[in-house]
């Protein structure tokens, strides 16, 4: 008994670029690897994109997840993780929150689902909108200087909150 992790991280991506793919060569690696789990993190860049309404991002998160669904069949158990919290430096010592994080994350609790996917909310895993900053001040910082990513114990952390949750989970009867 063990796991095998396949992670495939694209820097900087929304959920939409896969819809950009070769779906004949994505599709058929995805469906050879046979997961038990598929984790989708998506929504940081969605969310720091403002001429992406939420309206497209909804249209694009369902096709992408139907997209998902004809690699690997509905049995397979699914995750869609939300972003995580955003805080940006908006003068000398002011800072604002990303409010459309909250936007994509409930964009997709709602699609998720559909597609026989469970949320796992990383913003309000995190404390929720405004917790970066909480994460960045903590000794040792849990959060990068950057407010957007964070530290080896920050991303740490997160995982550990995420296989809480995931623990929780009953899999074997569909997520969630």
């Amino acid at each position: 008994p063990g796991v095998i992790v396949d992670a495939m991280g694209i820097r900087g991506r929304q959920a939409k670029t896969w819809l950009d793919w070769d779906w004949d060569l994505a599709g058929q690696g995805i469906a050879t690897l046979d997961p038990d789990l598929v984790v989708l993190a998506y929504g940081t860049n969605e969310a720091a994109n403002p001429r992406y309404d939420m309206d497209s991002y909804r249209a694009d998160l369902h096709a992408v997840l139907e997209r998902m669904r004809t690699a690997v069949p509905w049995s397979t158990a699914c995750i869609l993780v939300g972003p995580s919290d955003r805080v940006r430096k908006a003068g000398r010592g002011r800072y604002s929150v990303e409010s459309r994080t909250a936007q994509v994350a409930q964009v997709q609790r709602e699609v998720a689902p559909l597609h026989g996917c469970a949320f796992w909310d990383w913003q309000q895993a995190m404390g929720g909108e405004g917790s970066m900053l909480t994460w960045r001040l903590q000794e040792p910082p849990l959060a990068a200087r950057d407010l957007l990513h964070h530290t080896r114990e920050g991303y740490t952390l997160v995982a550990d909150r995420f296989i809480t949750a995931l623990d929780a989970l009953e899999l074997d009867s569909r997520l969630p």
